[in-house]
């Protein structure tokens, strides 16, 4: 039988696995939340009590990935096309999660950067 995942209180959009740090797995959900979790630390399969870090959106989640050298960021693009980044590798406690950006309406910014020419980078 399946389980519910109580770190999110909608749909789960999206679950990834990073490739270079096999522990870590994140999701994105229709609640806005996108939660890293620390699999080494899973009992029973239960993932809810292990979240290393919770971003919030504050809007619904199409996809999200890792990416970087060492896959040690994490995008997230809403459905309503606003893009964020963020360091995906664990923070001390005291800290918050770094967003390292917010663009909204990327889709329209990328589109004028294109028509004047300049040089952009798609997440797709």
């Amino acid at each position: 039988t399946g389980r519910s995942l109580e770190a999110h209180c909608d749909d789960v959009t999206q679950v990834v696995f990073n490739k270079q740090h096999v522990r870590q797995v994140a999701t994105g959900s229709t609640d806005g939340l996108v939660n890293i979790f620390d699999l080494s630390k899973a009992t029973q399969g239960v993932l809810d009590d292990n979240v290393e870090n919770t971003h919030n959106t504050q809007s619904s989640v199409g996809r999200i990935g890792f990416f970087g050298p060492e896959t040690e960021y994490l995008f997230a693009l809403t459905h309503t096309e606003t893009l964020f980044l963020w360091h995906a590798l664990a923070v001390e406690d005291s800290e918050a999660p770094e967003q390292l950006a917010h663009q909204a309406n990327v889709r329209e910014q990328t589109e004028a950067q294109v028509r004047k020419g300049d040089v952009c980078v798609c997440v797709c």
